[in-house]
């Protein structure tokens, strides 16, 4: 009968303890994993970003050009339109000029036929 209770609280003894490693054995190995996926997810997550932010600044870039031909085109043409109104501006004065400088001619002619 001892021997039996014996071998019976061994046995039981031996149960707990080998229970007791296996739990340790699972936490360590669940605490192992979940460092490993909190490193996988991280560098995943980075790797994403990186990814975003590579398509954004392709994104911007094309819209960036879009802007700069589009400022391109305003600007030659409101400097075509100065252009146009210093012409413009320039034929009025050439005008002015060239009627001063006829009425000039034409007075001194007629002063000169009112002599005679």
């Amino acid at each position: 009968l001892q021997t039996a209770w014996r071998r019976f609280s061994k046995q039981m003894e031996y149960a707990k303890t080998r229970d007791a490693i296996i739990h340790i054995q699972a936490s360590l190995r669940c605490f192992s994993q979940t460092l490993k996926y909190q490193i996988i997810r991280s560098n995943m997550i980075q790797l994403q970003a990186s990814f975003r932010a590579y398509r954004q600044r392709k994104v911007f870039l094309v819209f960036k050009f879009a802007a700069i031909q589009v400022q391109s085109v305003v600007r030659s043409y409101l400097v075509m339109l100065d252009i146009a109104q210093q012409n413009f501006s320039a034929k009025k004065i050439q005008t002015a000029f060239r009627r001063f400088s006829q009425m000039s001619k034409y007075q001194q002619i007629l002063g000169r036929m009112v002599q005679l």
